[in-house]
């Protein structure tokens, strides 16, 4: 779904945060302040549908990415012998190990399972910029 806006005709400013009711009842733009009606404004598309399709592959690829620091580094902190209660957790930080050893690749190898867990995670960080956007 593209996300969409509406800028001022005359001073070129765009509101992220108008909706076509807002429009409607409360036709005016902040950067100038001489728009006062709805002809004055213009709908645009900020982003396209492809081109949210590609944000979200690119922060699926940033979490996968962070993901692999933070895991990283939780199983150093075990084998370096920095935390607690060492041998309480080696069994579960071993076998974590194992898993994530295999999940320790570049994202465009992970199979589209495990894609998919990422875009979970990109998806929320767009619905929160979109939803910030919009507030």
């Amino acid at each position: 779904m593209p996300i969409k806006a509406y800028q001022c005709k005359r001073c070129k400013g765009i509101d992220y945060k108008m909706d076509k009711k807002q429009l409607k009842k409360y036709p005016w733009c902040l950067d100038c302040e001489e728009a006062n009606t709805a002809k004055d404004f213009k709908e645009i598309t900020l982003f396209t549908s492809e081109e949210i399709e590609n944000k979200r592959e690119a922060l699926a690829k940033l979490e996968h990415e962070q993901w692999i620091k933070w895991s990283r580094s939780i199983i150093s902190q075990v084998m370096d012998g920095n935390a607690n209660d060492y041998y309480k957790m080696a069994k579960v930080i071993t076998e974590k190990h194992n898993k994530w050893l295999k999940l320790w690749i570049p994202y465009n190898e992970l199979s589209e399972d495990m894609k998919n867990e990422d875009r979970v995670w990109a998806d929320k960080v767009i619905d929160k910029l979109i939803s910030e956007v919009k507030e």
